[in-house]
């Protein structure tokens, strides 16, 4: 996109979408018009443009015509630019790498989905919900899209959204990152755990379950991943997670990690979870439990 607004210098977001549809459809061989692959890159055309005004490196210009912005052009100079062309696979990295570390100014606030939409009518409801992106895992992607309603109603988990109050306009909210809590039964094989582990977990004798909160989902918005820590996320997840202990008791919180994702691991690690056991799963992926034993707190 950077690089199209960049060549054309002056242009209408209309002529810009065209422009990157049609290089999109002349790479991918794909012509069909209005297909679901079409109509999902014109979201993520959208959904970019937006976020490239919000960090104020394209701006509106007269009659309608976008352009990049002084700062945003101080940057593009620095590149060594020649011909207008931005074909050199460094800087094309480097601008990425800006734009997603550009400082934005971000005011995030927790808030239960079910609250959510009773202050949102379903157009913005719908817009918030189709902001978010998580290229890395496409379930968070896919629940927070399409499924996070018929949880919530049958009561299979509860979500939380973090929204940005800073950021937010007419046509929708900005979602940071969400969670999703839930109880679940903690199955354990006694024999395989050591006497500091049984201890932890208050188990009883005999006992193979253990009633448990559980993060049942957590993921950041990759729009935001440079601008917002994954740490807030379970900070308030846990804070929510004290406040039933303190109602109802519980002695632990657990969650899943895919087997050999080992920065997604070595992130709850460094939060105070421990691995316990790992498990083939129905969907064929192995997934590696991790606890926090709160009652040691």
């Amino acid at each position: 996109m950077v690089e199209n607004i960049y060549r054309s210098e002056r242009c209408r977001y209309s002529a810009l979408e065209t422009k990157l549809i049609e290089d999109f459809e002349i790479k991918s061989d794909f012509r069909q018009e209005d297909s679901d692959e079409t109509l999902e890159f014109k979201e993520e055309i959208y959904w970019v443009f937006k976020y490239l005004k919000m960090i104020r490196f394209i701006q509106n210009g007269p009659v309608g015509l976008i352009s990049i912005s002084s700062k945003g052009m101080e940057f593009l100079n620095r590149q060594s630019l020649e011909g207008n062309k931005l074909e050199n696979i460094k800087q094309l990295v480097e601008i990425k790498d800006y734009l997603n570390s550009f400082e934005l100014e971000i005011d995030p606030i927790v808030v239960p989905y079910n609250k959510f939409t009773q202050f949102s009518d379903e157009v913005k409801l719908k817009n918030t919900l189709n902001s978010f992106y998580c290229s890395k895992d496409s379930d968070i992607q896919d629940f927070i899209r399409n499924n996070i309603e018929r949880f919530e109603d049958k009561s299979i988990c509860r979500s939380y959204l973090i929204l940005d109050r800073k950021n937010n306009d007419n046509e929708n909210f900005y979602i940071l990152g969400f969670f999703a809590l839930s109880l679940k039964i903690l199955y354990v094989d006694q024999n395989k755990l050591t006497r500091k582990q049984k201890k932890d977990m208050n188990l009883l004798k005999d006992q193979d379950g253990i009633p448990s909160y559980f993060i049942a989902q957590l993921g950041k918005n990759d729009m935001f991943k440079y601008n917002f820590k994954g740490e807030y996320l379970l900070n308030e997840a846990l804070n929510i997670v004290y406040r039933c202990i303190e109602m109802l008791g519980g002695t632990i919180v657990w969650l899943e990690a895919n087997k050999g994702a080992d920065y997604v691991m070595n992130f709850y690690k460094d939060y105070g979870f421990m691995e316990l056991q790992s498990e083939l799963q129905e969907d064929q992926l192995e997934r590696t439990q991790l606890v926090k034993y709160l009652n040691t707190e």
